[in-house]
């Protein structure tokens, strides 16, 4: 059998023998493998299918590379950038954030989750305010 058919039926094995109201959150984290280690860079080609916590190959070479600052001031108008009203917003795909990025944009025109969102009282609300990241006390 393939590794990566071995992986996936490891991460399995406890589904036939546990009960659906015995699953504990234990069971989910070893079928998702939450707790494999990152691969380590070079070893890995692409991102590996079997492996969530695999961060090669995602696209980090189109953020991680060099900034063009005239690409910038070479805007003609900033408003032809904006996104078109009720057009959908969210991550840059780089791999498995295409899923996240599909829950944000279905979250964020629920218009009532979205004001509910907003309404929520935030923990670093200078940081919301425009103040930037309080400085630390010392």
């Amino acid at each position: 059998m393939a590794p990566r058919l071995q992986l996936e039926k490891a991460a399995w094995r406890w589904a036939e023998t546990v009960r659906p109201e015995e699953v504990s959150q234990e069971h989910i984290e070893t079928a998702y493998r939450i707790w494999l280690e990152p691969c380590i860079r070079g070893v890995c080609r692409r991102n590996c299918k079997g492996n969530p916590n695999c961060l090669v190959g995602i696209g980090e070479h189109i953020w991680l590379g060099e900034i063009d600052e005239n690409s910038f001031h070479n805007i003609d108008d900033p408003n032809c950038e904006r996104r078109k009203k009720n057009s959908f917003v969210g991550l840059t795909n780089l791999g498995a954030t295409c899923y996240v990025n599909t829950f944000l944009q279905v979250w964020f025109l629920n218009l009532e989750l979205r004001q509910a969102l907003y309404l929520c009282p935030s923990t670093c609300s200078d940081y919301m305010m425009g103040d930037g990241i309080p400085e630390e006390k010392g």
